[in-house]
């Protein structure tokens, strides 16, 4: 299997559109704050449960939507046996706790302000964003946000929200078009700045407010107001939540719209993230996927990524066989992500 260098994907770039989708991996590249590890140390201390941390060291793992999962299989798979009662709602209160510490957590770990980000290193991000037409990011903190922002008078990428045309003044903006051609952001899972209230899916403004966007989010969680988040452990919650919302949605559907190219940065393509894999398997308008993979390719990571990667192929080709098609295969290559250095 060849695995290619970054600069022969950017050479890629040239020839028709291409759209990028960020994993967690584009945050860590810029601050180990944002890893699993980091985030779960704080989240002990912020209240996770003794059980909940002992499924933590059983499965060996940092990985909060991976111990969601467990948790909801355990609860399904023991009620088939048992009379949970109680029990049952410990496994599941773990679950809501472990959603709502996670949001805490990244809110009070994170960055104060884009000031924070030098302004070189946002300079460096936006010339690796600026050939994709569309982003797409499962990342729920505001780099993307900052480095868009730093762009100019006007971000590169628009993001659909705009001022509330019963409330033009107010501290926010709701999310009120979409993006039809234009360069845009797509936040499949949410952000810490943007939250539901009033029936509006609403963003967090420091343009209107003043205040750094952590203060306003902290506020917000003070208040019972929690961000927009797509904290499932299993793809099938995840759609459920998904599609019980109108953006979420909106920014799913998108990825299963985009044409010719789809280049993979920082992202596993891991068992939770099962629909993302589905889309882009589903997309017949995609001709090539580059997805990259960090460090040694043999890694456990590394081969989840391969073997997600390989379902899209074999998806795509039933596909195919039922519709006929013969015209419609798809192009899968490899990169090593750690041959381009994002911020600087």
């Amino acid at each position: 299997m060849r695995i290619y260098d970054y600069s022969d994907v950017r050479k890629k770039l040239e020839n028709g559109t291409s759209h990028l989708l960020l994993g967690n991996g584009f945050s860590i590249s810029f601050s180990d704050v944002f890893s699993y590890e980091s985030l779960f140390k704080k989240a002990v201390d912020n209240g996770l449960s003794d059980n909940a941390i002992k499924v933590f060291d059983l499965l060996g793992t940092n990985n909060f939507e991976g111990v969601l999962r467990v948790l909801n299989s355990t609860a399904a798979v023991a009620s088939f046996y048992y009379d949970l009662d109680d029990n049952g709602d410990l496994i599941y209160d773990d679950v809501r706790i472990i959603k709502e510490t996670l949001i805490k957590t990244i809110a009070e770990s994170h960055l104060h302000h884009t000031g924070e980000v030098p302004n070189n290193a946002k300079d460096s991000c936006i010339d690796f964003l600026m050939p994709y037409k569309s982003v797409f990011t499962t990342n729920y903190d505001l780099l993307l946000y900052w480095v868009n922002m730093h762009s100019g008078d006007r971000p590169i990428f628009g993001d659909g929200f705009r001022a509330e045309f019963e409330n033009p003044d107010a501290e926010y903006v709701v999310f009120a078009e979409r993006l039809g051609g234009d360069k845009g952001i797509y936040h499949l899972h949410g952000a810490l700045h943007l939250y539901f209230s009033d029936g509006y899916i609403k963003k967090h403004c420091w343009s209107r407010t003043k205040r750094p966007l952590i203060d306003l989010i902290k506020s917000g969680l003070d208040n019972n107001s929690f961000p927009l988040f797509v904290a499932e452990g299993s793809p099938e919650k995840k759609v459920e939540q998904i599609n019980s919302n109108a953006y979420l949605s909106y920014c799913l559907s998108k990825l299963g719209r985009i044409t010719n190219r789809l280049v993979v940065f920082g992202n596993t393509l891991g068992a939770s993230d099962g629909h993302i894999v589905d889309a882009i398997a589903d997309n017949d308008k995609l001709i090539e996927v580059c997805i990259g993979l960090y460090g040694d390719v043999d890694s456990p990571t590394n081969q989840e990524t391969i073997k997600s990667a390989q379902s899209i192929l074999d998806r795509r080709a039933k596909m195919n066989v039922f519709r006929k098609r013969k015209d419609k295969e798809l192009n899968l290559i490899y990169y090593k992500s750690d041959s381009i250095d994002i911020w600087s």
